[in-house]
């Protein structure tokens, strides 16, 4: 078993051997051939050596230390020196920081008590080539507040380099003014963007509402703090003047002042806290368009500092941040101000546009009111006031939440709405004009022009829309353009419903002279009130409307007499080219009545 589990040494020499024609391992061989050794090992024992010999050792003292070649040697120590920031390899030694640590204090009080040295005595002393003493070894000798002093002594007394226009950063290092404003430069376009942004999306608005609102809490905190100190000093003023009266008022007095005074201090407590609370949401109301370590990350990918240390882009940050901040709020409230004059005159246009709907809607409601004046049942006149304000008034409640939605998150493109669809509106705008429209929004469905009427006015002042004094013109004008639409959509309408329903309103317009809101459902009541108004012949011939006859409207001074429609039974029947038997025609006022039998 003993002999199935050991090698020879000479199995061991061909494993090694294979292993190394293979590529498997590196090895050096020592310098007698009876050893191998491997890079690591070799770079280990280097390493060891190095401290055992006080941070510095020749690579040819390494030689018959180690048994291994100077070549060997020296490829591992290049490699150390890369990989191992604190050993360096100079002129065929190795130095590790500890060791030049003590040479840079050795250095330091020489010249503590020499006052100077010379960096040629300095290579003579310590062995070592002048650049390494003047590069690695001697800045170590001065500490941050040394090259702090160096570097405000060299810029206060060069002329060729004003102090104004160079820049400390950290302790050791200097540069230009137009240096950090032409990284500046790097974020103009990032505010321009961040500004436009954030005025579109409403933030910046919201903005200045969360400061306006932090500032009132901040007075009234003021302001409450005041009549604290005041009431303290009637309080002291009072008991002062107390300490005379004897020892049982005194203390009855004391007791009830204090109970009523704690109370104070606790409200005041609190007030404390809302105060302290309010400053801390006005402090961060304000938009920040980058924080300290987005513009640092930004800067690090900028060419001119990918190399500098952190402490200069972290120093270059915090001094670019007030200015990148004051511009991106600048830039913001350009572009807040510039939205609002380029929305200010469509907002005009808008806005007078909308007082002129809102008046002649306001005067379609009042003048139908008077129309409906005209029928004798009460229950008619109600019915047609449920229509009026279900019509007129709903298109005009819808006109001001389509018009106050513009500025308010809550955004509706259909003016054609339903009461239900206008309050689920009207629950998301702002108090100061959700409870006038939604007053309003009542009454449009109720029975009563006054109500709704005095609803309106109120709803019109929370809205900011003032209405034009009345013209009489152009109140005289409306119940003739009115009739003109009646007209022209009898002339184009093809249903026989229809044709009789804007008859009856034409009819009924001429008798009154007033136009009346009325669906086709009123048309039987329209219709007896027009019996009496009414020639008999025109009286009887709305009555056997619905008999078998076809009869032709038509109108005068449309060049000749315009058939306008023919019905029969309710439903249309073609025009026919000749006139059939029983003709009968009658005339009143401009309208023609021509009706024949079949």
């Amino acid at each position: 078993m003993n002999n199935l589990g050991s090698l020879s040494e000479k199995n061991c020499i061909e494993i090694v051997s294979k292993l190394i024609e293979l590529k498997l391992i590196d090895v050096f061989y020592t310098n007698d051939g009876k050893e191998y050794i491997t890079l690591e090992q070799l770079s280990k024992e280097i390493c060891d050596e190095l401290y055992l010999h006080g941070g510095r050792i020749s690579l040819t003292e390494l030689v018959p230390i180690l048994n291994i070649s100077y070549h060997a040697i020296e490829s591992r120590a290049q490699n150390i020196s890369q990989t191992n920031p604190e050993i360096h390899l100079v002129s065929g030694q190795l130095i590790d920081d500890d060791h030049l640590d003590r040479i840079a204090e050795e250095i330091n009080e020489n010249l503590q008590q020499t006052g100077q040295i010379t960096a040629v005595e300095l290579t003579k002393q310590y062995e070592l080539p002048m650049e390494f003493i003047l590069q690695p070894l001697l800045p170590s000798v001065f500490d941050d507040e040394d090259a702090e002093q160096i570097i405000q002594h060299v810029l206060k007394n060069s002329q060729n380099l004003p102090e104004r226009d160079a820049l400390v950063i950290g302790h050791s290092a200097v540069t230009s003014n137009a240096f950090v404003q032409n990284l500046k430069l790097i974020f103009k376009p990032m505010i321009q963007e961040k500004a436009t942004e954030v005025v579109t999306s409403g933030d910046y608005l919201q903005s200045l509402a969360d400061q306006r609102n932090a500032k009132e809490k901040s007075f009234k905190s003021e302001q409450s703090n005041e009549k604290r100190d005041r009431k303290d000093e009637r309080r002291k003023k009072a008991n002062e003047g107390k300490l005379g009266g004897g020892t049982q008022g005194r203390e009855t007095k004391t007791r009830a002042t204090k109970k009523k005074y704690n109370k104070g201090k606790n409200d005041s407590d609190d007030e404390g806290e809302g105060e302290f609370v309010g400053g801390s949401n006005s402090a961060s109301s304000e938009l920040e368009f980058m924080s300290l370590g987005d513009i640092s990350n930004v800067l690090r990918k900028q060419e001119s500092v990918s190399d500098a240390p952190d402490e200069f882009v972290e120093d270059i940050a915090g001094r670019l941040y007030p200015s990148l901040q004051s511009s991106f709020q600048e830039a913001a409230r350009l572009a807040f101000e510039a939205l609002l004059s380029a929305t200010s005159g469509q907002r005009r246009q808008t806005h007078s546009e909308l007082q002129n709907r809102v008046q002649l809607l306001l005067q379609n409601i009042k003048q139908g009111e008077k129309a409906i004046q005209f029928f004798a049942s009460l229950d008619v006149q109600q019915q047609l006031i449920r229509h009026l304000l279900k019509t007129s008034g709903s298109e005009l409640v819808n006109e001001l939440i389509a018009y106050v939605s513009q500025d308010t998150t809550v955004a509706t493109d259909s003016k054609d709405l339903s009461p239900e669809a206008r309050q689920k509106i009207i629950n998301g705008l702002p108090q100061n004009i959700r409870a006038p429209l939604q007053g309003l929004n009542k009454v449009s469905q109720g029975a009563s022009i006054d109500e709704f009427l005095s609803e309106a006015d109120v709803a019109l002042t929370a809205c900011d829309i003032v209405l034009r004094k009345a013209d009489k013109k152009k109140d005289k004008a409306i119940p003739v353009q009115q009739r003109h639409m009646l007209i022209e959509q009898l002339s184009t309408a093809e249903d026989a419903a229809l044709v009789l329903h804007v008859a009856v309103l034409l009819l009924f317009h001429t008798v009154t002279q007033t136009p009346l809101n009325a669906s086709g459902r009123f048309v039987p009541q329209i219709i007896s009130f027009l019996q009496s108004h009414v020639p008999q012949s025109i009286g009887e011939l709305l009555s056997e409307l619905q008999e078998h006859k076809i009869v032709l409207v038509g109108l005068d001074n449309a060049g000749k007499t315009t058939i306008l429609y023919q019905f029969l039974m309710n439903e249309v029947v073609h025009t026919s080219p000749t006139i059939g038997s029983n003709v009968e025609e009658v005339v009143w006022k401009n309208i023609h009545f021509i009706m024949w039998d079949l």
